[in-house]
């Protein structure tokens, strides 16, 4: 985990939210071969797969998980 993510995490946790980690590469091989790229479409592609998923991911606590 990048430095980035465990601040976020830990922030997002004591903050009261529910937090799932979902491997990029997991939700890259879901939508396939794209065009276009850049950080608009990412994000709307990332929530698409957050809105179709959601229901099957396993929440954490990363402030009692040791990385």
């Amino acid at each position: 985990m990048g430095s980035y993510v465990t601040e976020l995490s830990v922030s997002s946790v004591s903050m009261g939210f529910s937090l799932a980690l979902v491997c990029p590469l997991t939700i890259k091989k879901s939508i396939g071969l794209q065009r276009g790229k850049n950080d608009r479409i990412d994000a709307k592609r990332i929530a698409n797969y957050a809105v179709l998923h959601y229901q099957n991911w396993s929440y954490t606590n990363c402030l009692t998980k040791t990385w």
